[in-house]
């Protein structure tokens, strides 16, 4: 008996230890996701946007994005961009402030910014591509710089939208 109750309290201890020590395959299968920020400077001055993190998770949301769609450009809470000095994005001047960013679904391969601030609303064209790239699984918005000019760019899948903006 005595080597029974071993035998139970070892197989016992094994499998606690395997279940404690091994994800669970949703876990394993599960993308970081949550808050993201992306930020630069430019002249001593911050450029960032807060946003939500979506996985794909086989699904390719841009794609089926109708004409005319405005998405909030991440998930759950609203993303946030926020500049400390003013913009030109082409001809477009965004003020320094703090705006909410959405993405709206133009026709065809059309894409735009919307900034929003104060009830108002400010459209700014992206340059869209889609290619072989590496595929970006959970939504990801870059910025960079590059001495007074800058770049925001959305991935996601094999979609990357992308406006350039230079400081007044």
């Amino acid at each position: 008996m005595y080597f029974g109750g071993m035998v139970k309290l070892v197989l016992g201890i094994a499998l606690m230890t395997v279940m404690l020590g091994t994800p669970s395959l949703s876990a394993q299968n599960s993308q970081p996701s949550g808050r993201g920020m992306s930020s630069i400077t430019i002249k001593d001055k911050k450029i960032s946007i807060d946003y939500g993190r979506p996985s794909m998770q086989g699904r390719d949301m841009l794609a089926m994005a109708p004409e005319g769609y405005v998405w909030r450009m991440g998930k759950d809470d609203d993303t946030a961009f926020s500049t400390d000095i003013d913009l030109m994005f082409g001809d477009i001047s965004v003020a320094k402030g703090s705006y909410t960013a959405e993405t709206k679904h133009g026709k065809a391969d059309s894409w735009s910014l919307i900034l929003s601030s104060d009830g108002k609303k400010i459209e700014i064209p992206f340059s869209y591509n889609k290619s072989g790239q590496d595929h970006v699984e959970v939504f990801t918005i870059e910025m960079k710089n590059s001495g007074n000019k800058g770049t925001l760019t959305a991935l996601w899948g094999s979609h990357r939208l992308t406006a350039a903006f230079k400081v007044k």
